[in-house]
């Protein structure tokens, strides 16, 4: 008899003990219940409808969620490699098209200095302002051909106008730098500005 209620009560315990497969919490924030599977993935939940005064279920519908510890396509290292190459090799042909171009303007600013002895304060701040441009142009990615044909006729632009100053007069009262040093232009004179 002992036997008997104790191999009941053990299959009583471990029908209950696995009959519960869905555990159900209420949500404070969302105000509903919420129903979890055994491995904690949400599958449904109740909200109470007001207006029709009633509770309604809805069901997540999601498939239980698995880590995948596989991989399915490896990668093929030769091709990664030869795409590593050709993106190196775009980019220095591309650094020295643009050294190029930045050799080509520095030219253009000596002959202005050497032809004129001056430089104009705002052409000095032209040049600034442009070569803040390129540090931050040539930051970028110098293997893409579109971003750097960009750069490149910004430079070839900056060129033909530094190549136009050779020409223009200095005007009364503006400011020049002389190897340097600043200087106003007054009275067909260079006066230092201290």
């Amino acid at each position: 008899m002992k036997r008997i209620g104790i191999i009941l009560v053990a299959i009583l315990c471990s029908v209950t003990l696995t009959a519960q497969n869905y555990t159900k919490k209420w949500n404070g924030i969302m105000k509903r219940y919420e129903y979890f599977d055994g491995r904690g993935n949400m599958t449904g939940y109740d909200v109470y409808n007001s207006i029709m005064g009633q509770w309604e279920h809805y069901s997540t519908n999601q498939p239980p969620t698995y880590k995948q510890s596989e991989v399915y396509e490896p990668y093929d290292v030769d091709e990664i490699y030869r795409l590593g190459i050709a993106k190196q090799q775009r980019y220095d042909s591309n650094r020295a098209k643009i050294q190029q171009a930045v050799n080509n303007l520095s030219e253009a600013i000596d002959l202005v200095q050497e032809y004129r002895g001056v430089i104009t304060e705002a052409q000095a701040n032209s040049i600034n302002n442009f070569n803040n441009w390129l540090r931050k142009a040539t930051i970028q990615d110098l293997s893409n051909n579109s971003l750097v044909s960009n750069i490149i006729t910004n430079i070839i632009n900056k060129t033909k106008e530094v190549q136009k100053w050779v020409e223009s007069p200095i005007k009364e009262g503006e400011v020049v730098y002389i190897k340097g040093q600043r200087y106003i232009y007054q009275n067909e004179i260079f006066t230092p500005i201290k």
